[in-house]
């Protein structure tokens, strides 16, 4: 127990006596309404931590403290952390003490204040001011911020809300206000728009990617996610293209890197007389600009090459993520993926060789499909007959077996599909497809600017990303057993328009990004917490029912984002190249899928169960606003700002670490200790039992019963061909693609071999991690086996636990 006698050291630098009272009064107010949580177990930890002259702020951080170590045996007291991490909040933005008597009124008069100040300090974008501010203030529905869990408002304490002198100056609801202002400033009836967005966001129904949210109603409109690039094979291409990734790389874009078109190793160059180095040096350079363009020193920047396998250097990039072997032929700070052809597919299977060539010579970079297949076996041939001279050929399913191997490996390169992606493009006629983003689920085309004697003569197409995410668990019923649809339905209009404001009010970084997205104006709803929805449901992630589940669900969301596209060409008008897309032809996510399966040779079953009379009729009378509307981004940071798992994920295990700048803590999953309260099995020991096992209830005996073993597995547990199945329905529904990770516990290739050719006869367009619990004893059998030393797992369970995942699409 702390000496009562301390003294404490007030804001003003004043000491007074310490007051047990007060704290105790700060923690009943956080713990006012929360089931199963105590205020005095909250004081009597966090005075342990008190001392003589204590600053006052030092006495919040030690109830925030108390609390927030509560967390992982009852998850309620992340409610009462945050609520305690709010009033330390308000005290910063309010800029004096918080009085509950007229608390509203200082939350209101904080908003006016603090937006007029920041316009005039060049941080808030002028015309905000053109808003009913009053009124908005008014709109404002302070009892939201009582949504929070703990991470969600640290999150956005720590990196969302905008500062002045090191200082906070908004809270939670005036920074929902604000993002909401910032969408809807090309709005006619801009301050409807903004309340109605307003409510959206505020009540964690949708929210909108992290750059978005970063910057929305600021001086710095930079509102998109990533980008996605192609190169033209010159000198100027080349250093341009490195130009342009610094810029997007220096406003805090994810980048995807389409590096297909650079000649091979001993191409010639006609202009020097000389022979190439290959692509290897290049993409060293492009790495180097990751590392020292850091995305305004808030974190490296992040970016993604993709090569297609016929490339003659495609096994040397296969190894750029290794640790061993020369390191000027590594890029540790690149990921990489491969963008494979359907034709490498089929004669993998067939046990076939397959040819590598220099691009230079394979005009294979802008054909798929059937085109892709004849050009390729023409090369063969040619190259066979001497009539070229730069190519090589192995067996197709020994490099198939490499490419499985350094995955296991080093988690890189991903494995992505190109005929899948181009066969079901809805803008097909305006270019190829060359590859995804960062992380996979943005599937647009690309064109490389031309050159001609160091000028710039033709300004090419970078597609852009503008992402966010419906919350799925916020539309369940109140009786939490079905889905409130028509609560959906309106979401998604609403989100929809979001969206597509952010195309005419973002920033771009270059011309090129800029020419495509004001051409094509694509978005990417996405969804989150779909796991969650399924515990709530009693649903089992890894089941028929699921799968079912999942193809209902997606034909709902992908019939209902297209109404909403289409309603606002109806009153804005169809994007640019809309005549001669897939749309414009009565060509829908399914029909696509219907035909890529036709191409295959296989007879699809996949139809429609809703009625799209409406939908296909408005689209052929109004056309498409968005050449293309969804795709499912990983959420992890606005799916904790939400308080739910990300995107369409299983849970990792009931219990992992989260670590950040503030700390590491423990995250429970609340629906398995809700059903362990109601079998009345739920205590303090079973919590430390389970923090002992990383979460992992398969290696606790006990009382446990088997049905919350089984609902509650560890995603390296689950069924993985379930959990691709689930992910083919939804993707036979979506225009763009789905980020996707694949989970290995053990060591079998062959285990690795059937889940990715399962994705690929699926239809699956991309894949992205794959997460191994067991890359060390893949090293060991490796070594074991006189092959050469492996590096651990690029990206673990254990990197994924602790917070180390991509933000730059969410």
């Amino acid at each position: 127990m702390v000496d009562m006698q301390i003294k404490i050291k007030k804001r003003n630098g004043r000491l007074v006596d310490f007051e047990v009272d007060k704290i105790n009064a700060s923690a009943q107010r956080a713990c006012k309404g929360i089931e199963e949580v105590s205020a005095s177990e909250i004081v009597l930890d966090a005075q342990l931590q008190l001392y003589d002259k204590i600053p006052t702020y030092e006495i919040d951080k030690a109830l925030i403290l108390s609390a927030r170590e509560n967390i992982e045996k009852e998850p309620n007291y992340s409610y009462a952390a945050a609520r305690l991490l709010l009033n330390s909040l308000y005290k910063e933005v309010f800029k004096e003490g918080v009085d509950s008597d007229v608390f509203k009124l200082q939350y209101r008069k904080s908003f006016i204040q603090n937006t007029k100040k920041l316009v005039k300090e060049g941080r808030l974008d002028n015309r905000l001011l053109d808003f009913d501010l009053e009124l908005l203030s008014e709109s404002i529905k302070i009892c939201r911020d009582k949504s929070f869990k703990y991470l969600g408002i640290q999150i956005l304490h720590d990196r969302y809300f905008i500062r002045q002198d090191d200082k906070i100056m908004e809270a939670p609801q005036s920074f929902w206000m604000r993002v909401a202002m910032g969408l809807a400033i090309n709005e006619k009836d801009k301050d409807k728009k903004a309340i109605e967005f307003y409510n959206l966001i505020s009540q964690f129904l949708y929210t909108p990617s992290t750059p978005t949210m970063f910057n929305s109603g600021t001086t710095h409109s930079q509102l998109s996610s990533c980008y996605l690039n192609t190169f033209d094979d010159s000198i100027d291409g080349i250093f341009d293209g490195a130009w342009q990734e610094a810029r997007k790389s220096k406003y805090a874009g994810g980048l995807g890197l389409d590096v297909t078109p650079f000649r091979s190793t001993g191409s010639y160059i006609a202009g020097t007389n000389g022979i190439s180095s290959g692509l290897v040096p290049w993409l060293k350079i492009y790495n180097d600009i990751l590392v020292a363009v850091n995305q305004g020193g808030k974190r490296p920047g992040a970016g993604c090459s993709y090569l297609e396998p016929w490339h003659l250097d495609f096994e040397d990039f296969l190894n750029l993520r290794r640790n061993t072997g020369d390191d000027r032929l590594r890029c540790h700070d690149m990921n990489t993926a491969s963008w494979i052809p359907d034709e490498f597919m089929r004669r993998v299977q067939n046990e076939q060789d397959w040819y590598f060539f220099d691009p230079r010579d394979a005009d294979l970079h802008d054909c798929f499909g059937k085109e892709f297949d004849e050009r390729y076996n023409n090369l063969i041939n040619l190259a066979e007959n001497g009539h070229i001279d730069n190519w090589r050929k192995t067996s197709a399913k020994e490099l198939w077996k490499k490419m499985l191997k350094v995955l296991f490996e080093t988690s890189h390169p991903w494995n992505t599909f190109k005929d899948p992606c181009n066969m079901r493009y809805t803008n097909q006629h305006e270019g190829v497809v060359h590859s995804s983003n960062l992380c996979t689920e943005i599937t647009l085309h690309t064109k490389a600017s031309k050159y001609k004697n160091g000028e710039k003569t033709e300004i090419g197409e970078t597609a852009v990303c503008n992402l966010g995410s419906v919350n799925l668990l916020n539309h369940l019923k109140e009786s939490q057993k079905s889905i409130d649809y028509n609560k959906l339905k309106s979401t998604i209009k609403t989100a929809v328009r979001m969206l597509d404001n952010v195309v005419d009010l973002n920033f771009y970084p270059t011309k090129e990004a800029e020419n495509s997205n004001l051409r094509n104006r694509p978005i990417g709803l996405g969804m989150m917490g779909l796991h969650d929805i399924l515990h709530k449901l009693n649903i089992n992630i890894d089941s028929d029912e699921a799968i079912s589940f999942n193809d209902s669900l997606f034909e709902l969301y992908s019939q209902q984002a297209i109404l909403a596209s289409s309603t606002l060409a109806e009153e804005r008008g169809h994007y640019k190249t809309y005549e001669g897309s897939l749309w414009s032809e009565g060509m829908f996510p399914i029909d696509s899928y219907n035909s890529l399966m036709s191409y295959r040779g296989k007879k699809s079953k996949a139809k429609e169960s809703l009625d799209w009379k409406e939908v296909r009729g408005h689209v052929k009378e109004h056309g498409m606003r968005n050449s293309n509307v969804m795709a499912i981004a990983p959420t992890a940071t606005i799916g904790y700002i939400n308080g739910i798992e990300q995107s369409i994920e299983p849970n990792f295990s009931v219990l992992f670490v989260y670590e950040n700048k503030s700390g590491n803590f423990y995250i429970t999953n609340e629906h398995f200790i809700k059903d362990m309260k109601e079998e009345g099995l739920w205590n303090t020991e079973l919590s430390s039992l389970i923090k002992s096992v990383d979460g992992d209830l398969s290696l606790l005996n006990g009382d446990i019963p088997k049905w919350i073993k089984e609902k509650y597995k560890t995603a390296f547990d689950r069924d993985m061909f379930k959990l691709i199945s689930s992910n083919a329905v939804r993707q036979k529904w979506i225009d763009q693609s789905v980020s996707f990770n694949l989970y290995n516990k053990g060591t079998s290739m062959k285990y690795l071999n059937d889940i990715y050719m399962s994705c690929w006869e699926l239809g699956l367009k991309t894949t992205y991690y794959l997460r191994n619990r067991a890359a060390s004893k893949i090293e060991k059998s490796s070594a074991e086996e006189g092959k050469e030393e492996q590096e651990p797992s690029a990206c673990s369970i254990e990197a994924m636990a602790n917070g180390e995942s991509c933000e730059s699409c969410q």
